[in-house]
């Protein structure tokens, strides 16, 4: 999956906070502007090259906080993908519903 999203000029500074709220099945790899920033369930590779996948049920939206990724936002046009992995080619199920969360500074002039 390939999502891109805009930053005006001066926003990348006002935020604090960057997070990934996903449901899955069974395994993910995130990636903002071309740089791995989240693996869950994958021991390695990427692509068609992973090794040893987890098996994870679907159940509801888990958090998993970014703010490392921070560095890697650019004040113009950003892409957020996430690689999709099933446990084994004959799992019949897989899910990635995933949403990126951002939490900005709050402006001085606000109540």
């Amino acid at each position: 999956l390939r999502n891109d999203f805009e930053l005006g000029p001066g926003e990348r500074e006002q935020i604090v906070d960057l997070g990934l709220v996903i449901n899955f099945d069974d395994a993910f790899i995130a990636y903002l502007n071309g740089h791995e920033i989240l693996r869950v369930g994958v021991e390695a590779g990427s692509g068609a090259k992973v090794k040893d996948v987890e098996s994870h049920n679907a159940t509801g939206f888990q958090y998993f906080s970014l703010k490392d990724a921070l560095k890697y936002l650019e004040d113009d046009e950003n892409i957020l993908a996430i690689e999709g992995h099933n446990n084994n080619l004959n799992s019949t199920d897989f899910s990635l519903d995933p949403y990126l969360t951002i939490v900005k500074r709050r402006s001085e002039k606000s109540p």
